[in-house]
């Protein structure tokens, strides 16, 4: 039994297709065809939805072109909070994107300020959209699901929306599909998969959450204690607790798990740094993965390499420095379960885990989000009872880096 599990990031669409027992058997990284510039960075964002799903389109494809197991499921994460406002059409509008940072509402909610920003600014558009779909809830939503919003958990109720909340910023609650439970299989896939995606058809679709969210299950960071790096675009260290953090300096949100508190030191520029640094010394187009290698291990004195190994140094710096925070206010950290892309290289995490003074444990899955579709999946489709029996399954430490 075999899964295709996808994750909309803010560079990249990633997929995989994933089975009961955790072995990967195709992955693939598909950059957005369309892309734009963040602030002048070089990291390429989505300038409309569309991006999303042509590149889980060559996705699929990829894919396919890798092995031709049956695929029994799909499941879907994504970045958040973005929306994708739909029209009365059915079009889609341009994205909502989490990186746009509007000013936080008076509510608890982390979706809201996104639709109040989009009212004051954009309001003909907000006037004729029919549906505020969340980034992984659309892209389902194409491949046949219902309109649904994914809720982890009926802690996160308040960092979503209620009546109150909506009220209070003139957003229409019709506007927001109805809230079912992370996990629910939210419908099958139809015709336009079948035309579009080359996806047989009766293909059930499970319904996937927040990337954080995912990469906590996919890293099997689901008991007190356990920590999960999650580093991308942007980076957070998120310390499965007890207790909820006291401090402003650190978010506290439900976890997943019930009883427990997720507390995240962010980063929100992590990765970005790197990026900048590739286009400052005109190295876009150098893979990523063999350019951080050549800095690690290179001894060149020239400016350009300097300068990338000092961004390097101030990534890493960064993480030690959100890890002292999170000491300083009760929450020892020891070692970290590590997600994205910058899990893959071997140099970088015995550099990231000296400097930071962590173990470093590498799932065999690097991908958390990927991987925690995967367990999304196995539940849904009685490979496993729940989700800790899932990640006991399908989550297998791989390698361990010692500071």
């Amino acid at each position: 039994m075999t899964w295709l599990c996808a994750d909309i990031g803010t560079s990249s669409l990633k997929a995989a297709l994933i089975d009961a027992e955790g072995v990967q058997h195709a992955f693939v990284r598909m950059r957005y065809r369309q892309s734009g510039r963040d602030g002048g960075t070089a990291t390429p964002v989505p300038t409309v939805a569309a991006d999303w799903e042509a590149a889980f389109k060559d996705a699929v494809f990829t894919l396919r072109r890798q092995t031709q197991t049956d695929i029994a499921a799909i499941c879907v994460s994504g970045n958040g909070p973005t929306f994708v406002p739909v029209d009365r059409e059915g079009h889609a509008l341009p994205p909502l994107a989490w990186y746009n940072a509007p000013k936080r509402t008076a509510g608890p909610s982390l979706f809201l300020p996104h639709i109040a920003h989009f009212i004051a600014e954009q309001r003909e558009q907000y006037d004729n959209t029919e549906t505020l779909f969340s980034c992984q809830e659309w892209l389902a939503w194409r491949l046949g699901a219902q309109a649904v919003s994914v809720l982890p958990n009926e802690r996160f109720r308040p960092s979503y929306w209620d009546e109150a909340q909506c009220a209070a910023i003139g957003c229409a609650m019709r506007k927001l599909p109805p809230l079912v439970p992370l996990g629910t299989v939210i419908g099958k896939t139809g015709g336009r998969a079948e035309k579009d995606f080359a996806l047989p058809p009766h293909i059930p679709i499970v319904a996937g959450g927040p990337d954080f969210i995912m990469a906590l299950i996919g890293t099997g960071t689901l008991a007190e204690g356990l920590v999960c790096d999650r580093a991308g675009t942007s980076e957070g260290i998120n310390v499965c607790s007890r207790v909820p953090a006291t401090t402003g300096n650190l978010r506290t949100l439900p976890h997943i798990a019930d009883g427990l508190f997720n507390v995240g030191a962010l980063i929100p520029r992590s990765g970005i740094l790197f990026d900048d640094y590739r286009r400052d010394t005109l190295q876009e187009d150098r893979d990523y993965k063999e350019h951080l290698d050549a800095l690690l291990k290179s001894a060149s004195l020239s400016e350009e390499d300097i300068a990338g190994r000092r961004v390097l140094l101030q990534m890493a710096r960064q993480v030690k420095e959100k890890i002292a925070l999170l000491r300083e206010h009760g929450f020892p950290v020891t070692e970290m379960r590590v997600s994205g892309g910058q899990a893959k290289n071997a140099l970088w995490n015995r550099m990231k885990a000296k400097i930071a003074g962590v173990t470093l444990a590498v799932p065999a899955i690097t991908d958390g989000e990927l991987a925690g579709n995967a367990c999304l999946c196995a539940v849904a489709q009685g490979e496993a009872a729940d989700l800790h029996e899932a990640a006991a399954q399908i989550v297998r430490i791989k390698e361990r880096y010692f500071p």
